[in-house]
């Protein structure tokens, strides 16, 4: 019975022009901005929310390996060194964040790695849109110059 009623609406035009209005009022619900609720933060939990980031990513430095065994090699234990980061201001731990984030911008061999591999892809994906293979490009040319033979290339 249901299904008679939409395939008469459907015959009709009338579903059509449902789904229209339907995908209009989506539309624009879609364009108004969201409400959302703000309200005053008191500048003391701002200031340990800064503190608290600026000293996690301190720690997060100084727990690499590296910089772990150089603090061990000047005779500083974790302990000590997890001491001194709690005796630090807040401007002290925003500058140190500061120089962490210079260290960090640096990056490693692993971007590297990734840059090149990708610039490797991208070659490979020109060669096969171009229908080149490996093989095509070994081979030599008819109207290049035949290639020395080892014995040749020796005598020279």
């Amino acid at each position: 019975m249901l299904m008679r009623e939409i395939v008469r609406s459907v015959k009709r035009g009338e579903l059509r022009r449902l789904v229209y209005v339907l995908i209009a009022a989506v539309s624009i619900l879609g364009v108004l901005p969201r409400v959302s609720f703000a309200g005053m933060v008191p500048a003391s939990e701002v200031d340990q929310s800064l503190r608290a980031d600026n000293l996690a990513k301190v720690r997060a430095a100084l727990e690499r390996k590296e910089v772990a065994a150089k603090l061990a090699d000047y005779g500083l234990t974790s302990e000590e060194v997890s001491v001194r980061l709690d005796q630090l201001t807040d401007e002290q731990a925003a500058e140190l964040a500061a120089q962490v984030d210079k260290i960090n911008a640096g990056g490693d061999a692993v971007g590297l790695v990734l840059g090149i591999l990708l610039i490797v892809l991208v070659v490979l994906l020109i060669l096969w849109l171009l229908g080149k293979t490996p093989d095509d490009l070994a081979t030599q040319r008819p109207d290049s110059p035949p290639m020395p033979t080892e014995a040749e290339s020796l005598s020279h």
